[in-house]
């Protein structure tokens, strides 16, 4: 249909609207700094350069050169202290304690439909964190647990189920 023009005069003509186009465009929207920069003189813009900032990580270590000069030089945390969480409490503190993570512990085994082996390691672990401060409450708590747990969980709990959460007398001395 357009025979007369060539592929190369098409191209030559598009690329010349674009030109112009994003020209307009420039100078539409970035008249004002373009007008600012154009105003300063040409020693005025090569002085507004920034200065070099000065060297923030110090200088480069030669590859003979130790990271470390010597052990001494560590620092390390010390240990944490390895008694349990509930010792330094009072027993009826430790004992209020204790029920509120098993309740909250009944709570999400009766939420999330979970089974009885994971229930029970769930509960030997927090036994396991709470009865070296309290001796006694081992009827309690399984008391407690066979109380709030009979309509709550998806399984049935019995008091051997809870008699093996507790450790033993071998393990506990």
């Amino acid at each position: 249909m357009l025979t007369q023009f060539s592929w190369h005069q098409f191209a030559l003509s598009v690329g010349a609207c674009l030109l112009l186009y994003y020209t307009v465009v420039t100078l539409l929207l970035y008249r004002r700094p373009l007008r600012a920069w154009l105003s300063r003189g040409p020693a005025s813009r090569q002085a507004s350069r920034p200065a070099a900032t000065p060297d923030v990580m110090g200088p480069v270590l030669s590859d003979t050169s130790s990271l470390l000069p010597d052990a001494a030089a560590l620092v390390v945390a010390p240990a944490p202290p390895q008694e349990p969480v509930a010792a330094a409490l009072q027993p009826d503190d430790v004992r209020a304690d204790l029920l509120a993570e098993l309740q909250d512990l009944l709570d999400l085994a009766a939420g999330n439909l979970a089974g009885k082996e994971d229930f029970c390691q769930l509960v030997r672990l927090v036994i396991s964190r709470y009865a070296p401060a309290l001796p006694g409450v081992q009827d309690q708590v399984n008391r407690f647990l066979l109380e709030q747990g009979h309509d709550r969980l998806p399984f049935a709990l019995s008091a051997a189920d809870l008699q093996a959460c507790w450790p033993t007398a071998a393990g506990q001395g």
